[in-house]
């Protein structure tokens, strides 16, 4: 397939609009310390961009077409097309081998007419502003958590020295993680901690992000990202 038989909405977008002024600009520039007009080079740049995305959002079709399979789905169901363009657009763009899995189960899910785990387009946002690590981490979470049928009764927690002695690798001081809990409360998946605070004329409740704290939501996305077909 070449990358003019995509549909035109997987071009589209503010992270297209970005690459290409970004080829424009490298084309400008090339083209002084080249000698070669820019407007060949912005053409060259931009069939390989395309024909990269290209490539990488029919890595993921496939990827997605083999989970099914694997499960015996034959008929998948339609995916919404507010899940299924934003989240090939951004597939197409992720270099992260877990990452890419991830975004290939979240989409077999929602194709999968058996699944149990719902998909919402809040998902294809959250992955796509989390890091790989951040990713982990939540995964770690989810394994560890207190499972139910209900998830309001979903618990799992995890300070700084749990997450050193879990992943020594990462070599995380007090900043780093206090911004990985900070954006992992901003998008929903985790909840920072309520401290009551007595004041002169009363208390209020004061939040510290220096736990994570994985919210139903937070657990309910981590399941969605994993695919084991209907049966499970």
């Amino acid at each position: 397939m070449n990358p003019g038989d995509l549909p035109p909405d997987v071009w589209t977008g503010p992270v297209t609009k970005a690459l290409t002024e970004a080829v424009k600009v490298a084309g400008e520039f090339l083209g002084k310390v080249l000698n070669v007009p820019a407007t060949e080079l912005g053409e060259v740049f931009g069939d390989r961009v395309k024909y990269w995305r290209a490539r990488q959002a029919i890595k993921l079709t496939l990827r997605i077409r083999d989970l099914l399979a694997q499960s015996g789905v034959e008929e998948p169901c339609t995916i919404p097309a507010n899940v299924l363009i934003p989240s090939l657009e951004a597939g197409s763009l992720e270099t992260d081998e877990g990452m890419r899995e991830r975004r290939a189960a979240l989409l077999a899910n929602a194709a999968d007419p058996g699944s149990t785990s719902p998909v919402t387009p809040a998902f294809h946002r959250v992955l796509s502003e989390m890091t790989p690590f951040e990713v982990q981490v939540l995964d770690w979470m989810y394994e560890k958590g207190f499972h139910s049928d209900s998830l309001e009764q979903f618990t799992s927690t995890a300070n700084l020295e749990a997450l050193k002695s879990r992943f020594p690798e990462a070599s995380l001081d007090n900043l780093t993680f206090k911004v990985i809990v900070s954006n992992l409360c901003r998008l929903g998946v985790s909840e920072p901690k309520h401290y009551t605070q007595t004041r002169v004329g009363g208390s209020a409740s004061v939040q510290k992000y220096d736990s994570i704290k994985l919210t139903p939501f937070g657990a309910e996305f981590v399941h969605a990202c994993r695919y084991r077909g209907a049966a499970t």
